[in-house]
């Protein structure tokens, strides 16, 4: 808004004073703000940045040691039947991933390409399968909740490891078959 202003000693008798109200004043001055805050907010993401990049290189970090053999094996082998009297059976699950049980009578069928569902049966309501341990579902003897075979008997814990793994060895003619294969007192 353009106000004539009267004559004052220091400015000429033709001049014009532009005066900006209050509320011009307070939205240049949120812009300002608004802009400032942006820059600080784009500078803090910078610097987080920056440290992302260097703190790896400052706290001495490189490529991740290579795990001797016998940790990997360690990782990969459960104990089994550990409270047994005949003695713990150490499974390693690794090298049972990618194998198909051959015997034709096996509960559980696995295709090509999906060798877990051979021991990991359970399959939800979509028919997808549940990769859950066999203690999940098997549990001790005389358990309620164990689930039945085609028989209706009882499938516990250690009924379910030696149908499955037995009949499964016998089958491809690989690996234990007999009590002291799997079963190491004192392991």
């Amino acid at each position: 808004m353009i106000i004539p202003t009267r004559p004052n000693p220091k400015q000429p008798t033709n001049s014009v004073r532009i005066e900006v109200g209050e509320r011009e004043k307070e939205i240049r001055n949120s812009k300002f703000e608004i802009r400032n805050l942006l820059l600080r907010l784009k500078l803090a993401v910078l610097v987080a940045y920056g440290f992302g990049l260097l703190m790896p290189a400052a706290l001495g970090a490189g490529p991740s040691p290579v795990p001797d053999q016998s940790e990997e094996l360690q990782a990969r082998v459960f104990r089994l039947d550990i409270r047994g009297d005949r003695g713990v059976v150490l499974f390693n699950h690794k090298t049972h991933e990618a194998r198909i049980n051959s015997d034709p009578n096996a509960s559980y069928k696995a295709k090509v390409g999906a060798a877990c569902v051979g021991c990991h049966h359970t399959m939800n309501s979509r028919g997808i399968p549940q990769l859950w341990k066999c203690s999940a579902c098997h549990r001790s003897e005389g358990d309620p909740r164990n689930p039945r075979n085609r028989d209706f008997d009882e499938v516990w814990s250690e009924r379910a490891f030696h149908d499955s793994c037995i009949g499964c060895h016998r089958a491809s003619t690989k690996g234990p078959t007999t009590c002291g294969e799997c079963h190491k007192p004192g392991s």
